[in-house]
């Protein structure tokens, strides 16, 4: 897990400091203005300040990693909505298709 490797990999000690978790928790509130569920990413715990360090760490680590993901390639794989979202490896581009078609 992407978070677990991030938090291995850092210095010891604490990742995340309590400006941090406040101005992470203000990012977090308005992901709503990009169509995003805030309570999606950990927010009312974060909010609570009833987590030891190292689980404040790794909550507010993957609370960050999931809305930068989210935000950069989206919530839903749209092919599980539509399966028919791409071209099928091989085919024309649907531009060429298209033309193709109409003429």
């Amino acid at each position: 897990m992407a978070t677990e490797q991030f938090l291995s990999d850092t210095a010891k000690g604490d990742v995340w400091t309590g400006q941090d978790i406040t101005a992470l928790v203000g990012e977090l509130e308005r992901l709503k203005t990009h169509g995003l569920n805030p309570a999606d990413y950990h927010l009312a715990l974060l909010q609570s300040g009833d987590l030891s360090s190292a689980e404040r760490d790794r909550i507010a680590t993957d609370a960050w990693m999931s809305a930068a993901a989210h935000m950069l390639y989206g919530k839903l794989d749209p092919v599980s909505i539509e399966p028919n979202w791409t071209s099928e490896a091989g085919q024309d581009p649907p531009h060429i298709r298209i033309c193709d078609n109409l003429t």
